[in-house]
């Protein structure tokens, strides 16, 4: 009995690090409404999970997203080379503009 449930553990461990894997990516599968991104961007909030300031890219926690018909979930995105990451940590409550560009969706304005 014990040997199933520690199997099982590990197969939703798998999964779960698999969609946390996939939703750090740049997301290119989460298109359709936000290819339909209006130049202005879209505004939400979210949580610093990850900061990666050689990249210049950031990982967000953020609340749905109604206009893009996202659901609340953890990706990573680039960020705009005139956005500033120092000062930014982990844990920090942001707000944030992403707007559609060749890569896929990036955070145009981030701040605490």
């Amino acid at each position: 009995m014990k040997l199933k449930s520690i199997t099982r553990a590990l197969i939703i461990s798998a999964a779960l690090s698999s969609a946390v894997t996939l939703a750090d990516s740049s997301m290119p599968g989460m298109s359709g409404e936000a290819d339909k991104m209006s130049s202005a961007g879209v505004d939400s909030r979210g949580t610093v999970t990850a900061i990666d300031t050689k990249s210049h890219r950031v990982t967000l926690k953020h609340e749905a997203i109604p206009q893009l018909k996202w659901p609340p979930m953890t990706m990573g995105f680039a960020v705009s080379e005139d956005v500033k990451l120092e000062g930014l940590n982990v844990g920090d409550q942001v707000n944030f503009t992403l707007i559609k560009t060749k890569q896929g969706q990036t955070v145009q304005r981030l701040e605490k």
